[in-house]
């Protein structure tokens, strides 16, 4: 029998304050307005990122949940196209299950796991909280059934990755 993968780490974070970000939308010719919007009320949050064109919403994307001490805690994640929900992950935090309103799918709930938006929120509130980590494991829960493990580097480059193009003290 295999041995079972041991759960990532849950790290101390410092949430961030809320925030509203706008930035400019294109794609090929088209171009609209996106905005990233974060409302924390005591220890619930909501997390939206929209993206509109010519007044009409092209992507949408909704986290709700709560805060702990190791951060964003998600609730629901719902992913929308064209204005119309598409899909929803479910964070059953009694059952410690993933519950999708697509396809049938259920999978663990493991310990500091995000979804595709909340994730956005919660690597900075991990680097706030401990800014020497240079790296962090955090589940990745989408809307669509799909399940993965983002590993981030929190640190910038290293002058070792030849990938690296920012220029850093180490570059």
């Amino acid at each position: 029998p295999e041995a079972a993968e041991a759960p990532p780490p849950v790290y101390a974070t410092s949430p961030p304050p809320p925030f509203v970000l706008i930035y400019d939308l294109k794609r090929g010719l088209m171009s609209g307005v996106g905005e990233l919007r974060f409302v924390r009320v005591g220890q619930e949050y909501t997390f939206t990122m929209r993206g509109t064109v010519v007044g009409l919403e092209v992507i949408g994307m909704t986290s709700r949940g709560h805060v702990e001490s190791s951060g964003l805690v998600p609730d629901r994640y719902v992913d929308r196209r064209r204005g119309r929900d598409r899909n929803a992950a479910n964070f059953d935090h009694l059952q410690s299950r993933i519950t999708y309103s697509g396809p049938s799918v259920v999978v663990p709930l493991l310990p500091g796991a995000q979804d595709r938006l909340s994730w956005l929120a919660q690597l900075p509130a991990i680097v706030a909280a401990a800014p020497a980590l240079n790296s962090s494991r955090t589940p990745l829960a989408s809307a669509a059934g799909r399940r993965s493990m983002k590993t981030s580097s929190t640190s910038g480059c290293s002058a070792s990755d030849s990938r690296c193009t920012r220029p850093c003290p180490d570059c």
